[in-house]
């Protein structure tokens, strides 16, 4: 199977294939959680505040991305999910990096060459941000609408994007899920290239 996450980044690897050389290649990191993944690290009865992620990683060439189905680009994110998060992987690949930080001061760099694109996507849908942050003991006085599937004192909406420059400046997609009406929300940093590249694929289906 693949997941809407899946498909997400195999679309997006063809925003950035058709405004690149053939023979360039993409360099996919998916965020994963780490600690649901550790198991014999972090309980499951305790409370940890601290953000832990690993990664899994793929890559594609620009030319198989524009010629091979979605589906097939989509499998190969489920594929690296699957082999690279168990967490033996996990631990070999926080050791990996925990070497090249204190050997170079920088986390490994990984790509087929210097030409490799990089882009990073990171899935916010399974936090359930919408279920999960109940701020109802605050509320003073109830909403004179009511809005279909809401629930009291959680939020309707909330979006992923810095009011100034960001880490990393392009190629990174959060997805945020789905809202109370079902769209599916997403935030993006592109080039404008690519950009121009997403706004034909959209109106392709409108």
């Amino acid at each position: 199977f693949v997941s809407e996450n899946d498909v997400v980044m195999a679309i997006c690897n063809r925003l950035l294939a058709s405004r690149l050389a053939l023979n360039r290649s993409i360099v996919n990191l998916i965020v994963v959680d780490a600690r649901s993944r550790f198991k014999s690290v972090f309980r499951d009865d305790a409370a940890y505040v601290q953000n832990i992620n690993s990664a899994a990683i793929f890559l594609c060439q620009a030319n198989e991305v524009l010629e091979l189905p979605i589906g097939q680009i989509a499998l190969r994110s489920r594929v690296a999910v699957a082999e690279q998060c168990t967490e033996e992987q996990l631990k070999s690949t926080a050791k990996h990096t925990y070497d090249s930080l204190i050997a170079t001061g920088n986390p490994p760099v990984i790509g087929k060459d210097i030409s490799s694109l990089f882009m990073i996507v990171s899935n916010w849908s399974k936090v359930g941000f919408l279920d999960k942050f109940d701020f109802s003991p605050a509320i003073v006085k109830p909403s004179a609408t009511a809005r279909p599937g809401a629930k009291p004192g959680h939020a309707v909406y909330f979006h992923s994007q810095l009011p100034g420059k960001g880490f990393f400046s392009m190629n990174m997609v959060t997805i945020m899920g789905r809202d109370l009406t079902g769209n599916f929300w997403l935030s993006g940093e592109f080039s404008a290239a690519t950009w121009d590249s997403a706004i034909e694929f959209f109106n392709s289906y409108m």
